[in-house]
Formats: structure tokens, C-alpha cells, sequence
């Protein structure tokens, strides 16, 4: 019995130092499109807000952990171009939520993550 129990705590040591899929989550802020002009605020992987000014086609990535989750994924597209963007965030690499931003427009999106 104390074999076992030595066994199941070294694989989970081995499982969390290796970044095995069980203990991590990929989030994505992903925008699409045709703009030229793009203010982007987001919270990154430790729940600071970042500003950033870009152009479309644009993505931000990053991994939370166990102990990071439950986390707010939220970002903020300001479309100051001519054509419509889709902000997207991503968990694992599938859309959780996404929306339609027009030119000159505003617009916010947030998922929980879990």
C-alpha cells in the first residue's frame, strides 16, 4: 500500500513538471479583420491590464495554470479603421465568445475561464 501511494504521488510530480494538458489551459485574444487602426486593452496572464495599438489581423496568447483559474479573460477593441473586425477569445484553441466590431465602434468581451 505505501508502494502505491509513492508510485501516484511521484506521477503527479512528473505529470506537473512536464505541463501535462491536466493542470494547464491556452487562452487566446484573437482579432480578425481588415483595420488598420485597433486600441486593444486586455488583461494578460496576471490580471494586469495591458494597452496595446495595432492592426488586424492580431493575437495575444498565454497559459493559466490550476492555481490561476477561475480567471476573467476580458479585452477591449476600439476600431478607429475603415472595416470590421471579430474579436475572438479562445480556450484551448475553440472560440468561447466572440463579437462584431465596425469601424469607428467600441466594443467588450469577457469569458470566465475555468
Amino acid at each position: 500500500m505505501k508502494k502505491l501511494v509513492i508510485v501516484l504521488l511521484l506521477a503527479g510530480v512528473v505529470l506537473s513538471l512536464s505541463r501535462c494538458e491536466l493542470f494547464y489551459t491556452t487562452v487566446e485574444y484573437n482579432i480578425s479583420g481588415d483595420s488598420t487602426s485597433l486600441t486593444i486593452r486586455y488583461n494578460d496572464e496576471s490580471g494586469e491590464i495591458v494597452d496595446v495599438a495595432a492592426a488586424s489581423p492580431w493575437s495575444h496568447s498565454f497559459e493559466l495554470y490550476t492555481e490561476d483559474r477561475p480567471f476573467i479573460a476580458f479585452i477591449r477593441v476600439s476600431n478607429g479603421g475603415m472595416g470590421a473586425v471579430v474579436v475572438q477569445i479562445l480556450e484551448d484553441g475553440d472560440s468561447v465568445t466572440s463579437l462584431n466590431i465596425p469601424a469607428d465602434t467600441t466594443g467588450d468581451l469577457y469569458s470566465i475561464i475555468e
